[in-house]
């Protein structure tokens, strides 16, 4: 089990799992096999309003037993342009 995210609605792909984050900006997905999976932030599928870029995300995060799993942190922040702007003055 993989835990966490700090906005609501945000999705994050997880090999070929979506999931998105519930309103206290929390998330969870089950694979069937313990070890590392490469998470990627999603924001242009995210479901909520606004536009975001993410700050901080781990590369990896592992898939572990729900007693001994622990919470990642992805730290998002509002854009204050749109995705295509951000890399560009």
């Amino acid at each position: 089990m993989i835990k966490a995210i700090r906005s609501r609605g945000a999705a994050l792909h997880i090999c070929k799992e979506v999931v998105y984050s519930n309103s206290s900006g929390h998330f969870q997905v089950r694979f069937p096999r313990h070890g590392p999976y490469p998470p990627s932030v999603a924001p242009e599928e995210f479901i909520t309003s606004g536009v975001f870029e993410t700050i901080s995300a781990p590369h990896e995060v592992r898939a572990e037993s729900e007693d001994s799993a622990t919470d990642i942190v992805i730290t998002l922040r509002h854009a204050l342009r749109p995705p295509a702007q951000l890399n560009h003055p």
